[in-house]
């Protein structure tokens, strides 16, 4: 899921009340209220009068005001150590105070300026949950790699290093993490990986199999085909920027042009009976499809089965505007 955290830098619980109404106004997402004062983070939650936001953060100076507020409006908490031992304290003292166990986050720490020992207490915190089942480890954990922005002055250098602590919070048993950048090249990688790490492997990301539109497409405008594995559409999609044309991603089960077609998931009969049941001849004058190059073995049949004509096109779709100029509008 997605959220977003508001912290308070002033430390003042009027201009932090003023604040988190304007986002909530402003947004449907879950927020975390991020401030170590109480009367900061409860000035938050009466001005949300309720969504169980997120609290962060309980310390072994806090934790039993932080807590209580948990415990009053009904919200998750996070607890925060880089002292293992000292979270066991402040969690075990949580759940002996009546913190449910559905409300309680983990947050062990990320230290920028050394990863290596943010890394080893979040296996040993994970090892204990899972191999030891110690009740008061086993609870997600959070991680921040919004400290990058404290080791590192230049914006660029810190959005960088936020992207990588991201990634490898990610691949150490992180289930929430804190960012601060907005730039989509600091964030990316951790949005892709996220994808692949949550992703089933037995149901590939897949977009669904109908006929898109790219630009602004009109009945002389070509028909490309592809298949629906995400990654080939939304390439081919980037691929068209600048061309009004239409984009009919075959039902491959999530498969790339190339396997679908030696695995028999991309047919002749699968086109055929798609140019009939997406109306094809309503979107276009013209009778003709253009087949990616690795399909090329498929024309034929195309051809005979629904009399329309197959324009066979690059293998890489990064070629498909020069193809285009060359062979679009087609010969009569």
């Amino acid at each position: 899921f997605d959220s977003i955290a508001v912290r308070s830098k002033s430390g003042e619980p009027d201009t932090f009340s003023n604040v988190v109404k304007l986002v909530s106004e402003n947004t449907e997402y879950p927020l975390v209220l991020c401030s170590y004062y109480p009367e900061v983070l409860e000035s938050g939650l009466k001005t949300l009068g309720g969504g169980s936001p997120l609290l962060y953060a309980a310390t072994i100076d806090n934790w039993q005001e932080v807590t209580g507020l948990a415990m009053k409006y009904g919200c998750p908490v996070t607890i925060s150590s880089s002292d293992l031992d000292e979270m066991v304290e402040i969690s075990s003292r949580a759940l002996a105070q009546g913190v449910k166990d559905d409300q309680i986050v983990l947050d062990p720490g990320t230290n920028p300026l050394d990863l290596k020992g943010t890394r080893a207490r979040i296996v040993e915190l994970r090892r204990a949950a899972i191999e030891g089942e110690f009740e008061p480890l086993r609870f997600p954990i959070l991680g921040v790699p919004a400290t990058a922005w404290v080791a590192e002055k230049d914006e660029d250098k810190a959005a960088f290093l936020e992207g990588a602590i991201g990634c490898m919070l990610m691949n150490t048993f992180v289930d929430a993490m804190i960012f601060h950048s907005t730039e989509i090249w600091s964030l990316m990688p951790a949005l892709v990986l996220r994808q692949d790490i949550y992703q089933d492997p037995r149901n590939p990301a897949s977009v669904d199999s109908k006929l898109m539109e790219v630009g602004n497409p009109d009945e002389n405008s070509p028909i490309l085909i592809t298949g629906n594995f995400a990654l080939t559409y939304y390439t081919v999609e980037g691929d068209c920027e600048g061309i009004d044309c239409y984009i009919f991603p075959v039902d491959t089960d999530g498969t790339s042009v190339t396997s679908s077609v030696a695995g028999d998931l991309m047919t002749a009969e699968k086109i055929v009976d798609a140019i009939e049941k997406h109306n094809f001849e309503e979107k276009v004058a013209h009778k003709t499809l253009v087949l990616p190059g690795d399909a090329a073995v498929l024309s034929g049949q195309i051809e005979v089965d629904s009399g329309w004509n197959v324009l066979v096109g690059p293998k890489d779709s990064a070629f498909i505007k020069d193809f285009l100029a060359e062979n679009w509008p087609p010969k009569e």
